[in-house]
């Protein structure tokens, strides 16, 4: 997934090695606008869900977007 510029953004989020992200704040909430890849999209259809990872934080913080179950590793999924 991919953050995005949008039209009611009001403000520019960066953290060190993540991407910069464009949010709508307001005091009240915080909204990011996220595009999936066409590999992601792929999945989606396949019925794959999405998952949301925080990391840490105290207003929005950096977070990361994903289609792929995120308790299965790779390795086990072959298995």
């Amino acid at each position: 997934m991919k953050p995005i510029e949008f039209n009611e953004q009001t403000n520019v989020l960066r953290a060190p090695d993540c991407n910069d992200l464009p949010v709508f704040s307001n005091g009240e909430v915080v909204i990011s606008k996220w595009v999936p890849t066409d590999e992601e999209i792929e999945l989606i259809k396949q019925g794959e869900g999405i998952y949301l990872l925080v990391q840490s934080g105290l207003t929005s913080p950096p977070v990361n977007l994903f289609v792929g179950n995120p308790f299965v590793h790779e390795s086990s999924e072959n298995t």
